[in-house]
C-alpha cells in the first residue's frame, strides 16, 4: 500500500504537466490555423474573447463583422456577429428529430424558429427577402444558427473540430455567409426594436439563479462541517433530497413559465430549467441536506453491533468494511475506516457503532466503528 501511495505521488504530478503540455501545443496549432483562416477571409486580429478565443474583425459594406470562435478544439463553433441598432430576440436554426418530437412547427422545411415578442418577430419572418436569405444562409455547409439576442445578430457554424471544419467549410462560403449575415442586420435596423425583451432575466432565471443557490447551499454545508454527519446510507439523504425539492422545483419552474415564457420559449423555459434543477439537487442533497440533517438532530444516539464480513482497499476510496446486517442494502456503500482499523479488524469480528435518527430521518453515523470481544 505505501508503494501504491508513493507510485501516485509521482505519476499524477507528471501526468498532469503531460496533459497541460499536450493541451498547449494542440491550442498553440489551433491558433496558428485560426490565425491563417482570419487572414484568408480579409480579417485583422483584435485580441481575445475570454482571454483564449481570438476575435476579428472585417469590414463588409461599412459595417463591422466580428468573427470569432468557442470550445478550442473539441466542441468547435465558429460565429460572426453584426451590432444591429435595434433590440430584440429571435433565434433560427436548423432542426433534428428532437425538435420535430417536441412539435415544434418549422419556420422553413428544416429550419425552426423561437422568439419573444410575435408582431416584431413576424415583421422580420413574414419578409420574402428575408426568408430567401435563410434558405441562402441554412444550404450553406456548417451553418448552425442564426439568432438576434439584444442588440447583436450572430450567426454560427457549429462543428467537431477545427480539422473538421476545415474539411467541410471553404473560405469561398464564409465570405458569401457574412455578406447576407451584413444584409440582414441592414433589413433588422429598418423597423423598431422589440417593445418585449427579457431574454436576460431568462437566463437568470432558467440557469444562473439555480446554480449560484446550489452554490450558496453548497458553501452553507461545507462551512457548516456536512462532513461529521455522514448518512449510513448515501442514497437516502439523495431520495429525501429528491422528495423535498422536487414540489418546490415543479412550482419553480410554473413560474419561471409564467414570467418569461413568451411566445414559442416555453418548451426551452420548461426543459433548460427541469434540466437544470435536477442536475443541481444531487449536490445541495449530499451537501446542504447532509448538514440539516445531522446539525439540526437532536435525537439520542443509539448503538449497533454487527459483523464484518469483508474488508477492502480501493485507491480513490481508501479503506473499506462491510458489515453483515447494515449492507444487507445493497444500496449502501461500504464504510470508510481509518488504516489502524483495517489492518487490526478481520473478517468475522465482532464491531459496534452509534448511529442518530436524523433531522430529515436519514440515520447517520454518530461515533465510527469498534471493536468489541
Amino acid at each position: 500500500m505505501g508503494l501504491w501511495s508513493l507510485k501516485a505521488e509521482v505519476l499524477l504530478p507528471v501526468i498532469l504537466v503531460l496533459v497541460v503540455l499536450l493541451w498547449y501545443l494542440g491550442y498553440s496549432r489551433h491558433r496558428r490555423e485560426l490565425f491563417d483562416f482570419y487572414s484568408s477571409l480579409g480579417a485583422r486580429y483584435m485580441g481575445n474573447r475570454w482571454l483564449i478565443f481570438p476575435l476579428a474583425e472585417l469590414e463588409l459594406d461599412g459595417v463591422r463583422v466580428k468573427i470569432y470562435t468557442e470550445g478550442g478544439q473539441g466542441f468547435y463553433a465558429l460565429k460572426a456577429s453584426v451590432e444591429l441598432d435595434v433590440a430584440g430576440y429571435l433565434k433560427l436554426w436548423q432542426g433534428n428529430i428532437l425538435d420535430r418530437t417536441l412539435f415544434r412547427k418549422p419556420y422553413l422545411e428544416n429550419i425552426f424558429v423561437e422568439y419573444e415578442d410575435k408582431d416584431w418577430a413576424e415583421q422580420i419572418l413574414n419578409r420574402q427577402d428575408f426568408k430567401n436569405w435563410v434558405i441562402e444562409l441554412f444550404s450553406l455547409p456548417g451553418v448552425n444558427f442564426l439568432e438576434i439576442k439584444a442588440k447583436t445578430l450572430t450567426l454560427a457554424w457549429h462543428l467537431g473540430g477545427m480539422s473538421r471544419f476545415k474539411k467541410v467549410v471553404k473560405k469561398e462560403d464564409v465570405l458569401p455567409a457574412l455578406k447576407i449575415l451584413v444584409g440582414i442586420s441592414q433589413r433588422i435596423n429598418s423597423i423598431p426594436s422589440a417593445r418585449v425583451y427579457k431574454e436576460y432575466l431568462r437566463s437568470w432565471l432558467t440557469l444562473k439563479l439555480p446554480v449560484l443557490t446550489t452554490l450558496f447551499l453548497i458553501s452553507v454545508g461545507f462551512a457548516g462541517g456536512f462532513y461529521r454527519y455522514k448518512p449510513l446510507c448515501d442514497h437516502e439523504i439523495l431520495l429525501i433530497g429528491l422528495k423535498i425539492l422536487t414540489p418546490i422545483i415543479i412550482l419553480y419552474t410554473a413560474l419561471v413559465l409564467l414570467l418569461v415564457g413568451a411566445s414559442t420559449l416555453g418548451q426551452r423555459v420548461i426543459l433548460k430549467t427541469l434540466f437544470v434543477c435536477l442536475v443541481c439537487t444531487p449536490f445541495i442533497g449530499l451537501f446542504f441536506f447532509t448538514w440539516l440533517n445531522g446539525h439540526f438532530d437532536s435525537s439520542e444516539p443509539e448503538t449497533i453491533k454487527d459483523t464484518i464480513t469483508s474488508k477492502y482497499y480501493l485507491i480513490r476510496g481508501g479503506h473499506r468494511i462491510l458489515l453483515a446486517e447494515l449492507h444487507k442494502n445493497r444500496w449502501c456503500d461500504s464504510l470508510s475506516v481509518s488504516e489502524g482499523f483495517y489492518i487490526k479488524a478481520k473478517v468475522g469480528d465482532k464491531v459496534e457503532y452509534a448511529v442518530k435518527k436524523g433531522f430529515l430521518g436519514v440515520p447517520w453515523l454518530y461515533r465510527g466503528l469498534t471493536l468489541v470481544e
